[in-house]
């Protein structure tokens, strides 16, 4: 079970472990409030930070890991790479885990550098638990890039459909760049 493995490979991300049966938003406000307020996972929309949106229609209990500065560390101490938080279905026999980036900006001209980097984070958060034994490469991984202040499709930022068949067939990982997900028992979409 994905949520025992990250207890005895990460201890301290314990505390900062939710679970959900609803609808739910994914909101950073690290920058508006200056580090005083980080990633939160919230029931209800918020009224003062665009958020991603997570859907459960079906209503599948998941749990979730926000990750902070301290979550993944180098050998010198340092702070690691990562992503905002992950989300998994509690079913032990489910098929997925979803890894999630937010970033915040207006400026359409940045999407390229922003995406870019939201992908590193991405891929390096879900190596750190494929190292560690977390999840395999059987577990399929969905890489959410989301831009909660600005339309779909993001603008000057494209990824070829060969480039995402590719991580499919090679890594069981499916990238997605959106603000609004629907979890399924199968599938994030």
């Amino acid at each position: 079970m994905i949520k025992t493995k990250i207890e005895q490979s990460y201890p301290h991300q314990k505390a900062y472990m939710g679970e959900s049966n609803d609808s739910f938003y994914i909101a950073d406000y690290t920058l508006q409030t200056k580090s005083k307020r980080s990633v939160e996972i919230l029931k209800n929309q918020p009224e003062d930070i665009d958020a991603l949106y997570v859907d459960n229609p079906e209503r599948i209990p998941v749990s979730h890991v926000v990750f902070n500065e301290k979550s993944f560390t180098k050998n010198d101490g340092s702070s690691a790479s990562q992503c905002e938080c992950t989300f998994f279905p509690e079913d032990e026999n489910a098929s997925w885990i979803t890894f999630v980036e937010l970033k915040y900006s207006y400026k359409h001209w940045n999407n390229r550098h922003n995406l870019k980097k939201a992908r590193c984070q991405l891929f390096k958060t879900r190596s750190y638990y494929l190292v560690n034994g977390i999840i395999d490469k059987n577990k399929r991984s969905y890489l959410i890039a989301s831009m909660p202040l600005q339309d779909i499709p993001f603008a000057n930022f494209q990824i070829t459909q060969d480039y995402l068949i590719r991580l499919r067939k090679r890594h069981n990982v499916v990238l997605k760049l959106t603000n609004h997900l629907v979890i399924r028992k199968d599938r994030v979409y």
